[in-house]
């Protein structure tokens, strides 16, 4: 209702912040999706409720699924005929949450090359900056300048990202990552 949107959206203050964990249930075929709204609430308040699209890529093909968020923590069962290669939350930025979704390293890989949004991939690119390993790192050298623009890991300044490529044994310049700054860019 209008009411319940207007409560929770313009007078309420805050918004969604969620943890999400899921885990493919192979005898089922389902994907098991796990929602934990984690923003502080005043005593007696209400978890906000919302729609949430979740995507899912398999080797046969993606699609979307939409579950209605309205408990504090909910468990969804989503029918999926194969193991998921990519599992994503709010991949077109169409509700306004904060995400804490931690992903494998195979999975964050698969999205960083494959994501059917650009939100996966810089997501899956962001979580793939903060790790040292060789295959991590050559996702990273792979994309180039777009990879260390769009991870925002400025933690790691590029020439320490290309130094610790060359310990690894990747192929990986430091100018496929610097991008040329004029004096009116920042």
């Amino acid at each position: 209702t209008l009411d319940r949107f207007f409560e929770q959206w313009i007078y309420r203050p805050g918004h969604p912040k969620l943890k999400v964990d899921w885990s493919w249930q192979g005898k089922e075929k389902q994907v098991k999706l796990s929602v934990k709204q984690t923003q502080k609430m005043e005593e007696g308040a209400q978890p906000f409720f919302f729609s949430l699209q979740v995507r899912i890529a398999t080797e046969k093909g993606t699609f979307d699924k939409t579950v209605n968020v309205d408990q504090k923590e909910e468990t969804f069962f989503i029918e999926c005929e194969d193991e998921p290669k990519s599992v994503d939350v709010n991949p077109e930025l169409t509700q306004l949450i904060e995400l804490d979704f931690k992903k494998s390293k195979e999975m964050l890989i698969y999205e960083a090359e494959h994501g059917e949004s650009v939100i996966t991939r810089v997501r899956a690119l962001r979580q793939l900056a903060g790790k040292d390993e060789r295959d991590c790192v050559e996702v990273l050298a792979g994309c180039g300048v777009e990879a260390y623009a769009v991870a925002g890991n400025m933690d790691r300044r590029p020439e320490e990202l290309a130094q610790r490529a060359r310990q690894l044994g990747v192929h990986f310049s430091l100018d496929t990552i610097l991008v040329p700054i004029g004096e009116g860019d920042y």
